[in-house]
């Protein structure tokens, strides 16, 4: 939407919603969901931690006569349940024209996104098992199945910008440029030692297989992607531009201050 409030001031609204197909799985073929058992872990007793010092639950381990079997699939995410990832954001700008040519734009930016594949992982395990390479004696890193739901806050993707151009004397021009965005995302992960696991697992994890004393790690993830982030970042920029008429040539000499808040 699109309204004119004043001469020379406009108001733009949009509304954006954006969904996404067509996801892809690697299936063990080799197992079933009846070959993972659940575990818990207890989390650290840290104030930056959320309910630090309570069991965080949906762990899964592979049993250990399966251990490193291996078959995989690469196939359609659809070919076992639902997976869905959609996007909801509204856009509010202004822009507004100034005495001496000055202009003015700013505005707001506020969206959502709602992952969930709760249903896939309640047939597959396996999907919450990462990739990362991790140094010897220890597993992959897992996520919590009850992390397969994952709704960012609105503050994640609120973003607030403003822009002011203005001229001055002697064909000088000043800019000035404000972002107020949300903060990278906060992430935690706690090498789980098979001695805090086997007690809620009622063995040693998959990896211990044979061994006399098990030493192997699984690394597990605490939080929830994408919904604890930093602080929010604050930045304004200066710009001063110099125009200068040679003859046919017009030169521009610009000097900048970034990040002026020093944030």
């Amino acid at each position: 939407l699109q309204h004119e409030l004043r001469p020379g001031m406009a108001l733009n609204v949009g509304y954006f919603r954006t969904w996404y197909g067509g996801f892809l799985v690697t299936d063990n073929v080799a197992t079933t969901a009846a070959d993972y058992d659940p575990y818990c872990i207890g989390l650290p007793a840290d104030g930056l931690m959320p309910h630090g010092g309570d069991m965080l639950c949906g762990f899964y381990d592979i049993k250990p006569a399966l251990f490193g079997v291996t078959h995989n699939l690469r196939t359609q995410a659809s070919n076992y349940g639902k997976r869905t990832e959609v996007y909801n954001g509204v856009d509010v700008t202004l822009t507004t024209r100034l005495a001496r040519r000055g202009q003015f734009s700013g505005g707001l930016s506020v969206g959502r996104t709602v992952t969930d594949a709760c249903e896939i992982v309640g047939k597959l395990p396996e999907v919450l098992l990462g990739t990362d390479t991790l140094s010897a004696g220890t597993a992959n890193s897992w996520s919590p199945s009850g992390f397969c739901h994952v709704s960012r806050p609105w503050s994640a993707g609120t973003q607030i910008k403003f822009l002011v151009v203005y001229p001055l004397f002697w064909n000088l021009q000043t800019s000035a440029t404000y972002q107020n965005i949300p903060g990278i995302p906060i992430t935690a992960t706690s090498p789980a030692p098979n001695a805090q696991i086997a007690p809620s697992l009622n063995r040693n994890i998959g990896s211990c297989r044979g061994a006399v004393t098990c030493t192997s790690n699984l690394n597990t993830e605490l939080i929830a992607p994408n919904t604890r982030f930093e602080d929010r970042l604050q930045q304004l920029d200066l710009r001063i531009t110099r125009r200068v008429q040679i003859g046919q040539t017009r030169v521009l000499g610009n000097f900048d201050i970034y990040n002026m808040l020093n944030g």
